[in-house]
């Protein structure tokens, strides 16, 4: 008789915390800035390969090779010798 009391107990607690007042999250369906985190223990610059639609400042970049480096203390982007962008990173 207690078993069968410990089962129902269990299962009604079960079925109040599944259909508790639990809100539904929704994903976010703005895709139109995309953040990207880099990370490297020692390396100055990384070369990125751009293949798609992707725009930098809203200039759309070319698909193609691109540098990212790291010159003093900042995070630049390069195409060949061009600098596009140059930020100081958040900490």
């Amino acid at each position: 008789m207690l078993k069968k009391l410990v089962c129902v107990l269990l299962c009604l607690a079960v079925l109040i915390v599944t259909m508790g007042g639990f809100e539904v999250a929704h994903a976010q369906t703005d895709f139109s800035i995309i953040r990207v985190l880099l990370s490297t223990t020692s390396a100055t610059s990384y070369n990125l390969t751009v293949d798609g639609n992707y725009s930098l400042n809203g200039t759309a970049l070319a698909r193609g090779t691109y540098t990212a480096k790291i010159e003093s203390s900042n995070l630049r982007l390069y195409q060949g010798s061009t600098r596009l962008a140059s930020v100081t990173p958040a900490t």
